[in-house]
């Protein structure tokens, strides 16, 4: 593992020498198209090779149409499409009775050792799992940056986020209200390295009522948008906000402000405030009509309810 000029990124570098690598048969040619002229593990060529292995598996079932796919399991069948973001790719199931779920696969090359330098390693070393993860995301910047892979700790954040359930609960709630307003420039790893930083700013975060814990978690994002700086968490020189442009990000802290300033005033005579701005129209109006019925009604209904309190 190299150190890289972009904060927040790492080289990998194979530990071959080019011209003995020519000599050592099939499987050093195929190991070969990874790497650029230095022997780094180029990021692009890993990803078309990741692609490369979908394709051919996908090709294999039957293609309905539109690019869908059939995959039959144990008698069951479903309903596949594939969608390409960035690195990742996005599986849309469909089940039989005709509910979808969306299942990210993310290819990554994963470390046991060799941890680059981040902001928090004395933190790093106290957790139960010590793995890490190189990812190929694109760098913004300009450069050799098909040779600069992203860090991430994903097993290490999940394990700070869980030891309280209610924050992975407002995590949730924020990224529903993200959804229903249409805000697509807050990916969901800047909520989640929101609360990441919220929790080690206020260590009781998440330990009163969800209410009074969604709503803080709302103020601080707030006041992430309008300083439009959110330090990753493991390296506090590589600012996520960066490359969103200004005009977005005020734009979405001034709706923000707004929704904040409408809980505070309508809450105390309005206890279904909160959900009037997580829902979508028709959700609401579902969540209502669920509300006005029977409690006989109510106890045989097969839906789920999530309140807060």
């Amino acid at each position: 593992i190299r150190s890289c000029e972009h904060s927040g990124f790492i080289k990998i570098h194979s530990g071959l020498n080019k011209n003995k690598l020519i000599n050592l048969g099939m499987d050093s040619r195929e190991m070969n198209r990874l790497l650029d002229d230095d022997m780094y593990i180029d990021q692009n060529k890993f990803r078309s090779w990741m692609e490369s292995i979908v394709t051919k598996t996908i090709l294999n079932l039957l293609e309905i149409k539109d690019n869908r796919y059939l995959l039959k399991i144990n008698n069951n069948e479903y309903i596949i499409r594939i969608i390409k973001s960035g690195p990742a790719f996005t599986f849309e199931v469909e089940f039989m009775n005709g509910k979808t779920i969306n299942i990210d696969l993310v290819p990554v090359l994963e470390f046991s050792k060799d941890v680059p330098n981040m902001h928090n390693l004395s933190e790093f070393k106290t957790f139960q799992k010590q793995n890490w993860f190189a990812v190929p995301k694109p760098v913004t910047q300009v450069g050799r940056k098909c040779i600069c892979w992203r860090t991430c700790f994903y097993e290490q954040e999940k394990e700070i986020l869980s030891k309280n359930g209610q924050i992975k609960q407002i995590i949730r709630l924020v990224k529903k209200l993200r959804d229903t307003r249409n805000w697509k420039n807050i990916a969901s790893y800047y909520i989640e390295t929101i609360a990441l930083h919220l929790l080690q700013d206020e260590p009781n975060f998440g330990k009163r009522s969800c209410t009074l814990s969604f709503m803080q978690m709302l103020c601080y994002m707030q006041k992430t948008l309008i300083n439009r700086c959110l330090y990753y968490y493991w390296n506090n020189r590589f600012n996520l906000l960066d490359k969103l442009h200004f005009e977005e990000v005020k734009n979405i802290s001034n709706k923000l402000g707004k929704i904040i300033k409408t809980i505070n005033e309508s809450i105390e005579n309005n206890p279904y405030i909160i959900a009037f701005h997580i829902l979508n129209t028709e959700e609401y109006k579902q969540f209502l009509e669920w509300l006005n019925k029977q409690p006989s009604e109510i106890e045989n209904n097969e839906y789920s309810r999530c309140i807060l309190f």
